[in-house]
Parts: C-alpha cells; structure tokens; sequence
C-alpha cells in the first residue's frame, strides 16, 4: 500500500504493508461465557493471505457447516498476519483442530487454529468487539521524515485523526478498488452491472454453475448473488455507505475548519484539518442500506464517530533492508473497532510533516 498524496505538500514516497509481516492485528475481543458443554465452540485463528470472509468459508466448508453457522466479531484483511476470535456451531475436540491445520497451514498463507478458547450457549457476535491492537513497520521513509514522526509521537500522547474508511473498505490488495460500485448496483437493483463488477473485483465466489450466461436476465444476475455468503453480499452495501459517509465528513470539515484537500489512493479526495488539534463534529450520520431476506434494500442510519484518538508509540527507527538509504519505522497503538490503522498512518505522518 502506498501513501497519501497531498495537493499542497511534497511527495512522501513511504510503503505499508510491503510484506505481511509488517502488519500485524490482534483483536481485543468481547469473550463470550465460556462453559465446559454447549453447541458452539469458541476458536482463536490467525491467519495470512486470507480475508476473515475466506477464512469463514474454509472453516464452513472443512467442518460442513452453514452460512449462519460460523460467526465473527471483526472483519480482517488478508493483507497481514491477523489473529482473532470465531464462534462454530459445532463441538470441535484437539483431533478436529489438527486435521483442519495440517491441511491448511501453509508458509506463505494460511488460516491456523491456534486453540479452542471454550465451549458455550450462544454465537459472537458482529462488532461486540473492544479493539484491535496493531504492531506495523512503515518502510521507504527519509530519515528526516522518520525523525518528525519520532519527536510528533513524543510531543503529543494522544494523536488525533479523521475516521475515514480506508481503501480495504473497497477493494483487495492489487484492486480494482470497486467493493462500493457493487453495493451501489445491488442498492439501484441493476444486478448485470452488480455481477460486472463482482467479476472485476477478484472476489472469489464465482463457478461454472453459477455463472449466468449471456442470455441471462436482470432475475438470473440476481439469483446469482442468493449463492454468495449473505454478509459479504451485505458488505458490499456497507462499501457503497463507507463511500458516501467519508465525502459527507470531508464536506462537513472542509466547511468547518482549516485544513487541505489531499489525495488518498484507491479512497479519493479527502479534507484533513491542519494540526492536532481541530474543532470538529463528534458523530456524522449519511444514509445508509440494509439488504433483507427478500434481496429488498431498507434504509437505515449509518452513524460513525468522525474523530478517534489513540496514544502512537515508537518502538524503533531502523535502516531499511528493502530499501537502501531509507529507514523503517516501527509503531504499536489501540484502535477501537471500525477506525483504520492505515489511515492512522497516514494521517499522523501527514501532520508530522506539516
């Protein structure tokens, strides 16, 4: 992932996510009670290369289960070494957890099952979740750069930035960046150009036997998404809504404190207040959709904090092995659930640098 780009500063040619390695998430979950009987077995993954939508539909499939049957209360990328907590319906015992291991932990990417956590009455559940903590490296950074990052982060104990959904909200790791155009195609009820766009979004999901054919009408296009995992299909929504509530807080700001308008790949333009310290409206709420049980789109409120703030540490400064005569910087922070670590980044080196 490459960086920001601001229309009125230079340009800071620095990497995150160069490797997997360099971006590390653990959730701080909501533990369920655990008891000694239930239906449900508790599992903690980690997981490289996969999303928590892939890591879902392996599980599903290994162990025979449903949809409904396997529940999270994040959503990882698969651009990262991630660890977090999934619910089964399903007693699963150490023999279980080796076979489903052996078959896929591989070097390169894999989903572990590192233990069973416990045994209970009732599923996680969707964002019951109090954080996630991150450790990144940030390669290609000048030293200067890297040392106005060290002295901003020991200036200031708490870094403040805008809560904008990042590019992982549209796309995967190569692109295209287009999750959102499908969530507005299924929202207008326009299914071929919802199919076209799935297609180019390298989702997986497609078969021989569910691909319509050139004949197929708007009904056969949207047959086609009753075959993918309802929540990723309500994901897409979500995409198109992240879409629409960052230009309805960047308008809000741009009107409402002083600031620039700066470029962030594959998320557009975006309005960024100068410094650390800002006026701005705590909570924004746009619309937002809802994909029913009959494929109908209700509406709903989609309300977000607009600001969050967490302490950035610096562990180290170091040469940069994959970049000669550039250093690398190591950060750790705490995020609640939902605020992107990338943007994070971003933003703190963009006030760093002001």
């Amino acid at each position: 992932m490459r960086q920001h780009k601001s229309k009125n500063a230079k340009n800071l040619d620095y990497r995150l996510k160069t490797i997997n390695e360099d971006f590390e998430v653990t959730e701080v979950p909501l533990l369920p009670r655990f008891s000694k009987t239930g239906k449900y077995t508790y599992i903690w993954i980690q997981k490289s290369g996969f999303s928590t939508f892939d890591a879902q539909d392996i599980i599903r499939d290994f162990f025979k289960l449903k949809n409904e049957d396997i529940n999270v209360e994040g959503l990882k990328d698969e651009d990262g070494i991630t660890a977090q907590i999934l619910s089964l319906k399903k007693v699963l015992n150490s023999s279980q957890v080796a076979l489903f291991n052996k078959k896929n932990l591989t070097p390169s990417s894999y989903i572990k099952i590192e233990r069973i956590m416990g045994y209970g009455d009732t599923p996680v559940a969707e964002k019951m979740l109090h954080a996630n903590s991150f450790n990144l490296v940030v390669r290609n950074v000048h030293e200067t750069i890297a040392e106005q990052v060290l002295k901003f982060c020991k200036n200031n104990k708490f870094v403040s930035f805008i809560n904008y959904y990042d590019s992982q909200r549209f796309g995967m790791p190569g692109g295209p960046y287009n999750t959102h155009l499908i969530g507005k195609a299924i929202i207008d009820q326009d299914w071929k150009e919802a199919y076209k766009q799935f297609k180019l979004s390298g989702n997986k999901g497609l078969s021989e036997n569910t691909i319509p054919s050139k004949k197929s009408t708007q009904d056969d296009f949207r047959d086609f998404f009753l075959t993918i995992n309802p929540k990723k299909v309500n994901f897409f929504l979500s995409s198109y809504d992240s879409y629409l509530w960052n230009r309805e807080v960047s308008k809000v700001l741009a009107e409402n404190c002083k600031g620039s308008i700066d470029y962030f790949e594959n998320v557009g333009d975006l309005f960024i207040p100068y410094g650390n310290i800002f006026k701005a409206p705590n909570i924004v709420s746009c619309a937002g959709h809802r994909l029913e049980n009959d494929q109908k789109i209700s509406k709903k409120d989609n309300t977000r904090c607009a600001i969050t703030t967490t302490a950035v540490y610096v562990l180290d400064i170091a040469d940069d092995e994959m970049n000669k005569g550039k250093k690398k910087i190591k950060l750790t922070f705490l995020l609640p659930t939902g605020s992107y670590a990338t943007m994070c980044v971003r933003q703190l080196i963009c006030k760093a640098t002001e």
